[in-house]
């Protein structure tokens, strides 16, 4: 058995809470994890790796520049190079509890 924390946007696409636990055949390699999870939850394909070669989508290699956090508050921030030189996007989350439940 394997367990996977997804981020939020995948947790939230495949409509589930927390971490997943797969059931793998054989030795447990990316490839191998990437099959049962694309098996289990079909809507995730093509979100983690590409379709027609089943290669994992680029992440250039960069993460944010920089996260700040306040309470249940966070800021994270990104360098994008362009043509017209840096630009930068900021994203902000806000955690909370589901006092009712999901739905």
């Amino acid at each position: 058995m394997i367990r996977v924390v997804l981020p939020y946007h995948l947790r939230n696409l495949a409509r589930i809470d927390g971490e997943v636990v797969l059931a793998v055949d054989g030795p447990a390699t990316q490839r191998s994890v990437l099959d049962a999870l694309e098996a289990r939850y079909p809507m995730l394909r093509g979100t983690i790796r590409d379709h027609a070669t089943q290669q994992r989508r680029p992440t250039n290699g960069k993460g944010p520049i920089h996260t700040l956090r306040h309470r249940n508050l966070k800021a994270t921030i990104w360098r994008n190079e362009t043509d017209k030189g840096p630009m930068f996007n900021v994203t902000l989350v806000r955690s909370c509890r589901a006092v009712h439940g999901p739905g």
